[in-house]
């Protein structure tokens, strides 16, 4: 749309191009690009002084060019609808009607901005609409990896006595070798006098092995009288969205109105430091504290992470956790190349991916604790006082990742206060391409930037499931169990370790019930314990 002078003459010739607007082949019609006033009489109305009811006189260009034309289609498109019993004007079809029916611009043929559109000639020209029409016009949708969707598509024949045949085919416009995503599986037919047929669309996300996010396509529909040539076509533009299937976490920061609170556990008195002897770096043997990596570590549960369950950890010296890559490095070395997605590590949890450096000989210092709840449902790893590469100007730099057995991660922040320690790192989880959470990256999202006494808490949305009765957590479901419920019911003995394990029969309530369900199951065959979600 080009912005063309009003027919007041103020700003040149009607119809001719005003010096600002854009111009050329693609520009197929123009609308009143000056003297526009919006409602409420331009800046007379000032909303009493409420600067977000304010109206402007200078509303020009092509923002006020738009509407004109947009209008005129509207309007065009409502007297089709209502002349030929709900037919619709396609977007090749409007076009042409308005740019051949406008008013002509004036002057300056060289700079094109087309004509002006003329409703009232418009609705002269107004052809009737083929014998077939499809609907919808057009399809844009959205199906998530790995699923399939079928979206009818309907095909009226307006004739009253003539039956047409009709032949299917479609188009990939992004031309590359994706797979069959778009399939008609009954792609030939014919449509009876007066009388509709659907066919299915098949959208099949299955089907497509290198995702990209946004596909278009065309499905083209041949039409003709039955026995006769298909010389004619409708063609049905299709837009498709494939986002990555993943949902598995939801973030809560305390920066969130409401947010999460920041708690900081310290474990350096109470948990286990990692020593010196335990780091290594094979790629690079003289930066084994400074690069290196640590385990693999019993986290002390079954931690899920994203579609697997895991049962060890590797620990990066630059700031990050793994559950199956050895080396949390690239080659050797920390890099700033490394992304959410895209990082080279098949599980990657990045409380503050960064180059730290442990090795007191080469300027570093600090230390990485590990902590396992006794409960053995929580499981705490703690950055303390850690340097960055050859620099001892940070020595406050300390951060934890707290993981919980109902698959939660949880980042906090006890003291990161240099900036640029903070726009240098990277913070996230990550599994694959469609099983990533990215938060942070080397400053950006800015409203994302952490500081200190700050929490980033990923919150596992998937439901996870498991069986209760495992009462004193010795991984079995046997009499000890009972023995341990009838303790803690009628003694005074200690909770049962992981509180849902002693409702066996799932009724809210862990009392002696419980403790009878759980003999009835182990020495009669009784039902086994219910299930409870994490």
């Amino acid at each position: 749309v080009g912005a063309g002078a009003p027919p007041s003459g103020e700003y040149g010739n009607d119809r001719s191009r005003l010096s600002f607007s854009n111009y050329g082949a693609r520009v197929n019609l123009q609308g009143h690009g000056a003297g526009v006033v919006t409602c409420g009489y331009g800046d007379l109305f000032s909303g009493g002084h409420d600067e977000r009811q304010y109206y402007t006189a200078t509303f020009a260009g092509t923002s006020s060019a738009l509407p004109v034309v947009a209008g005129a289609a509207a309007s065009l498109q409502g007297i089709c609808k209502a002349r030929y019993d709900g037919a619709v004007l396609d977007a090749d079809e409007m076009r042409d009607i308005l740019i051949a029916t406008g008013s002509p611009q004036q002057g300056g043929a060289s700079t094109h901005i087309g004509p002006r559109p003329n409703l009232r000639a418009a609705d002269s020209a107004l052809p009737a609409p083929d014998d077939l029409t499809v609907s919808p016009l057009y399809i844009d949708t959205v199906i998530a990896v790995g699923t399939q969707m079928i979206i009818p598509l309907t095909l009226t024949n307006g004739s009253a006595t003539a039956t047409l045949a009709f032949e299917i085919s479609t188009v990939d416009s992004v031309l590359k070798n994706l797979g069959d995503w778009l399939v008609v599986p009954d792609s030939t037919g014919t449509i009876p006098p007066s009388s509709f047929v659907s066919v299915d669309l098949l959208f099949d996300a299955t089907a497509i092995e290198d995702r990209i996010q946004i596909y278009k396509g065309q499905v083209r529909i041949a039409f003709g009288e039955d026995g006769g040539p298909m010389e004619k076509q409708e063609i049905v533009p299709i837009f498709l969205d494939v986002p990555c299937a993943d949902t598995t976490y939801v973030v809560e920061t305390s920066f969130q109105p409401e947010g999460q609170p920041f708690q900081w556990i310290d474990i350096t008195s109470t948990g286990a430091a990692i020593l010196a002897t335990s780091w290594y770096n094979p790629a690079v043997t003289e930066y084994i504290i400074d690069d290196g990596t640590a385990g693999p570590i019993n986290i002390g549960f079954d931690f899920p992470f994203y579609d697997s369950v895991y049962t060890k950890f590797f620990i990066g010296a630059n700031g990050a956790i793994s559950f199956t890559d050895t080396n949390i490095n690239v080659q050797g070395y920390y890099t700033n190349t490394v992304t959410i997605p895209g990082q080279p590590f098949a599980t990657f949890i990045a409380p503050f991916w960064n180059d730290f450096n442990l090795d007191t000989t080469d300027g570093g210092h600090g230390a990485v604790y590990v902590y396992k709840a006794p409960h053995k449902d929580t499981l705490i790893i703690e950055y303390w006082r850690v340097g960055t590469f050859k620099s001892a100007a940070d020595t406050l730099t300390t951060f934890e990742v707290i993981i919980d057995r109902r698959g939660d991660i949880t980042f906090q922040y006890l003291s990161v206060d240099s900036t640029i320690l903070v726009d240098s790192a990277l913070i996230g989880v990550a599994a694959a391409e469609c099983m990533v959470e990215p938060f942070f990256a080397y400053g950006l999202p800015a409203e994302n930037r952490v500081g200190d006494s700050t929490v980033v808490k990923f919150e596992r949305m998937v439901a996870v499931w498991d069986q209760s009765g495992d009462v004193n957590n010795d991984r079995a479901i046997n009499v000890g169990d009972a023995v341990y419920l009838i303790n803690y019911i009628f003694r005074g003995g200690p909770l049962p370790v992981f509180p849902p394990e002693g409702d066996v029969n799932c009724d809210s309530k862990t009392n002696v019930g419980d403790a009878v369900y759980i003999i009835n199951y182990v020495f009669r065959g009784g039902p086994a314990p219910c299930m409870y979600r994490l």
